[in-house]
């Protein structure tokens, strides 16, 4: 270890010591009596148990701003008529109840806690271990992905389980709540080339230093921990500082302006709500591009995408924030929503910010500073007609002509590409036997160059040559200690398949009452364009090769593409991924939940190269011990 990471070691564990020991005295001053700021994930069995109580009665759908505070749960109970309920409703809504109104186990000096802990033991098996290849550009060389392995599994990063995870929460007073998790746990990525993903074998397990059945105590993850934050609030407000993970829409598939698509995101956010209305302002932060692209100013020469550095002593450079505010409104009588949401995708090379971009009730959009910002509008609906159904919608705007101010691309003018999406469904649910039948219908669409933008060296003609851009690709920084040292994997911060997607899905399912036994079945179809996340923005139209009717899903990628070299230019073929899969989890005891899942999988075009199919039967059994 350098003489300059064992400074900054010590730095950051004096650091650490004095927030530990200020938090500790902070909350000792206090008692932990009707404490209700505990945050419940975006994956909850509680909100979804609430999800169902309302359609079933009719109302439109709980706030779909998540996370949530035990004191927003408890609100959006208080909204529902328990007399009215049937049996099996009754009994989930008092299995609801117990559980967010649970109490610490322990107290100590005043102070509420519980420490929580889960052994889990998971494997992961799959037939095709001998996948298609294709050559991607990454820190300074090619290297070969292929099919099946690593983002290619459907119970991926955010499903696998650590084989420990410990959990420390505390409450102080009635208004402040911390959790920490800390995991032991294999790493993602286990070499430069990727060979050691999840998939490389036929039998894989989260076992530490058995991923793939070759032991090797060097992947061990130092990326924990994937929950930890402070919420402090009152009731109907609470504040969340930390790291967790964000979904914003009433979406399956994802959302079109925040999905639960990554394994977790640094934020600070405030939010107020009543039975009506909800209102969040949000901060979340990324790595900054610069990191992790090679930028090459000379608009002649074609950026490569930098995804690994195999040294975690490089300079940590720029800031690149999304900062959204949102308004849920609850209207006719609890069967309508509309929301409202504006984001921004700001970026600093040297790390300065403009404060206009931080005004938690101001217009984005007229701040006018598009050499360093993004803007997008998303608007929501969802509707209960009857009870037991639920209609929903979203529309994003992220470019767009409007009559009689911007003249749109055509055959003979070329300007900014129309950069929309759109994703409605159907939600069902009503009792049957001693549970609630649940199913779900949703259709997705992104035009070709949704969430893609040029940058702050971007020309007139062009757009982004040379550079990334100021868009809505963001980055996961993960450090793996054999092969592939710092690596940045990359999301899209709006719907999970990015742009240039058509997407079918259908699933319907069975919980019990009591939330012990879940079984679910689906069918899911996406049609995916050449376009993704390391496609250059251009400007369209009055030219052959930038069409202005271009639609998705695409078959030439008229661009270049940072990444994948064999795109840049070309002409291709649309990839058709059909995925049929069934999942059940049962709750055998208190301290027991064992899970199965099985997913088939074809992909028709790989890549997006044409002819090239593949086909894949993914198992994940999982046992999972709670103490």
């Amino acid at each position: 270890m350098g003489k300059t990471r064992e400074k900054a070691m010590k730095k950051s564990k004096r650091f650490i010591s004095v927030v530990a020991i200020l938090l500790i005295g902070l909350c000792a001053l206090f008692a932990a009596t009707n404490n209700m700021q505990k945050v419940y994930s975006t994956t909850c069995d509680e909100y979804q148990a609430i999800k169902y109580l309302y359609i079933a009665q009719g109302h439109t759908l709980p706030s779909t701003t998540g996370p949530w505070s035990a004191d927003e749960l408890g609100k959006m109970l208080e909204v529902l008529d328990y007399d009215s309920m049937d049996k099996v409703q009754k009994q989930m809504f008092d299995t609801v109840k117990d559980s967010i109104t649970e109490r610490p186990e322990a107290d100590w000096d005043k102070v509420g806690f519980n420490f929580n802990g889960q052994f889990a033991l998971e494997a992961y098996f799959h037939t095709n271990t001998d996948g298609a290849e294709r050559t991607a550009y990454s820190n300074g060389h090619d290297i070969t992905e292929k099919a099946f392995q690593g983002n290619h599994w459907i119970y991926d990063e955010k499903d696998q389980q650590p084989m420990l995870n410990l959990e420390l929460e505390t409450w102080a007073a009635d208004n402040f709540y911390t959790l920490f998790q800390g995991t032991v746990a294999n790493s993602w990525h286990s070499d430069e080339n990727y060979t050691g993903e999840i998939g490389a074998a036929k039998l894989g397990t989260n076992i530490l230093g058995l991923k793939n059945l070759k032991f090797n105590l060097a992947y061990f993850d130092g990326n924990w921990p994937y929950r930890a934050f402070l919420s402090f609030g009152g009731e109907n407000w609470n504040v969340q500082i930390g790291r967790d993970r964000l979904s914003w829409g009433p979406g399956e598939t994802g959302n079109l302006s925040i999905s639960d698509n990554m394994p977790w995101q640094n934020f600070a956010k405030i939010t107020s709500y009543s039975k009506d209305f909800k209102y969040t302002f949000l901060t979340s932060f990324y790595p900054h591009p610069i990191n992790y692209w090679d930028n090459q100013t000379d608009s002649e020469t074609n950026p490569q995408w930098h995804g690994m550095d195999n040294g975690y002593d490089q300079p940590y450079k720029g800031l690149s924030m999304y900062i959204g505010h949102r308004l849920e409104l609850h209207l006719i009588k609890d069967k309508f929503t509309l929301a409202f949401t504006e984001g921004l995708m700001y970026m600093s090379e040297d790390n300065s910010i403009d404060f206009r971009a931080l005004n938690p009730v101001n217009f984005n959009h007229n701040n006018y500073i598009a050499n360093s910002s993004n803007s997008t509008l998303t608007l929501e609906f969802n509707y209960t007609p009857v009870k037991g159904i639920n209609t929903y919608g979203e529309l994003i705007i992220d470019e767009i002509a409007f009559p009689g101010i911007e003249t749109a691309p055509s055959e003979t003018y070329r300007t900014v590409p129309t950069a929309l999406g759109y994703l409605a469904g159907v939600k069902g649910v009503f009792t049957l036997g001693n549970g609630i039948f649940h199913a779900n219908a949703e259709f997705a669409k992104t035009d070709p160059y949704l969430y893609l933008r040029d940058g702050i060296h971007s020309n007139s003609t062009t757009g982004q040559q040379g550079y990334y851009g100021l868009n809505y690709v963001v980055a996961i920084r993960n450090w793996s200690s054999v092969g592939a040292g710092i690596t940045y994997d990359e999301y899209f911060q709006g719907y999970t398949y990015g742009p240039d997607a058509v997407v079918a899905n259908v699933k319907a399912g069975w919980t019990t009452a009591d939330l012990r036994l879940s079984v679910e079945g689906s069918f899911f179809f996406m049609a995916h364009g050449t376009h993704d996340q390391w496609t250059m923005w251009t400007r369209i139209g009055n030219d052959e090769n930038y069409q202005y009717e271009k639609s998705s899903p695409t078959t030439k990628h008229t661009t270049y593409n940072a990444k994948y070299a064999y795109k840049t230019g070309a002409d291709l073929a649309v990839e058709k991924t059909i995925v049929c899969g069934l999942n059940a989890s049962y709750k055998v005891s208190s301290w027991l939940t064992a899970i199965a899942q099985v997913d088939y999988v074809t992909i028709a075009n790989y890549g997006n190269m044409d002819g090239v199919n593949q086909n894949d039967l993914q198992l994940v059994l999982s046992a999972r011990f709670m103490f």
